[in-house]
């Protein structure tokens, strides 16, 4: 089993529980820590692959 799996079920659960899956704090937390991990200034959040490229 994954070290990280009880943590990320936990959260996956936590939004999918609250019904809004979009501007949650969860999404700016992880664009935060996104971008440090990538050395980056700003990481921007889209909805699916084609919107990443575009």
């Amino acid at each position: 089993m994954n070290l990280h799996e009880p943590y990320l079920s936990n959260a996956i659960k936590g939004v999918l529980d609250f019904g809004m899956y979009v501007l949650r704090n969860e999404l700016k937390l992880f664009k935060e820590e996104y971008s440090k991990f990538l050395d980056l200034k700003y990481c921007i959040g889209v909805g699916n692959g084609l919107d990443a490229f575009r």
